[in-house]
């Protein structure tokens, strides 16, 4: 009997000492702000009831009249709207340039002041009211693009890029790399062939692989298609099915492979609306467009994709069609 009463007592202080653990608690959160605290086994019952486990579930990223970016709770949206935020940066301010190159984001109603200042606006939002220029390069990727793309970011300016598809597959970064800064990518067949000589099979096919290509590294169809040579004719813009795209301001970049003759070119002949031809597998090329992305911006010109140049002043790009020199 001692022995037995012995037992049990240990026993009963073994449990006495064996801690007992609390149910832990979660802060959970509501899309107008609100926060409750609840324990862990109640997550799920919650979350049925429209409350979330994280802070970033019921917050979005706006920008406020400034350009600063700031965490927004969902249900304030709306109000956030009514007093000038915006969920793109470039509907609230203006990226602008000096001539040294620096680069700030100014809100919209402080450019005029910064341009009294000789700061220029670069590219951003389509102003229908100014004037614009689409510059576009052929022949591409290559090893070139990527400076030009960076030179395009910097100045928050766009371009469209005529790519071959067999060179698409060698440069997917690039490809991205453009589409993600917003330019534009257009089909200029698989090997640069002449459509205009070609059979309607072999001018689907042309089209066809390249759109695929295109696609699968980027997830954007192209919309627009450049003939080599700007060699068209009735059946071309037929089979292809896409609108054509030719050009209004040749710099001749590929045959006289020297930069500052392509910068005259352009300085020479572009006015609003202009669709410049450049070459981006030519080195010279490179440094050109280097310069003339600034040059333009600062002559008051938007930098638009052909797309963005065709809605504005066509209403849109029609298939079967071919736009260039005065559209």
């Amino acid at each position: 009997m001692h022995f037995l009463s012995i037992f049990l007592a240990a026993i009963i202080s073994c449990y006495a000492l064996t801690p007992v653990f609390a149910e832990k608690s979660v802060t959970m959160y509501a899309s107008d702000g609100r926060t409750i605290s609840v324990l862990e086994s109640e997550v799920g019952l919650y979350g049925s009831l429209g409350w979330y486990e994280h802070i970033y579930d019921v917050t979005v990223s706006m920008h406020n009249p400034n350009g600063e970016l700031e965490s927004v709770y969902v249900d304030d949206a709306p109000q956030k709207l009514k007093e000038g935020y915006t969920y793109a940066k470039s509907e609230t301010t203006q990226l602008m340039f000096s001539d040294d190159g620096r680069v700030i984001y100014v809100p919209n109603v402080q450019v005029p002041a910064y341009m009294s200042v000789n700061w220029h606006r670069c590219g951003g939002k389509l102003d229908l009211s100014r004037p614009m220029v689409a510059l576009t390069f052929d022949d591409g990727p290559a090893k070139y693009t990527d400076a030009i793309l960076s030179c395009l970011e910097k100045y928050n300016a766009r371009a469209t890029f005529f790519v071959q598809g067999k060179n698409a597959s060698r440069y997917p970064e690039t490809l991205k790399h453009a589409v993600n800064i917003g330019c534009e990518i257009g089909n200029h067949t698989w090997s640069h062939v002449n459509l205009s000589k070609s059979s309607a099979e072999d001018i689907k096919s042309q089209i066809s692989s390249t759109n695929n290509a295109i696609y699968e590294i980027t997830g954007v169809y192209p919309k627009l298609f450049r003939p080599p040579g700007g060699a068209y004719n009735g059946s071309v813009l037929e089979k292809a099915n896409m609108p054509a795209i030719m050009w209004s301001v040749d710099t001749l970049d590929w045959k006289t492979r020297d930069t500052q003759k392509t910068i005259s070119s352009v300085k020479n002949s572009v006015k609003d609306g202009s669709i410049i031809l450049m070459h981006d597998i030519h080195a010279p090329t490179q440094p050109a467009a280097e310069q003339l992305i600034p040059y333009l911006l600062k002559q008051g010109y938007q930098l638009v994709t052909v797309s963005e140049l065709l809605d504005a002043r066509k209403g849109g790009a029609q298939i079967g069609k071919a736009y260039g020199n005065g559209y």
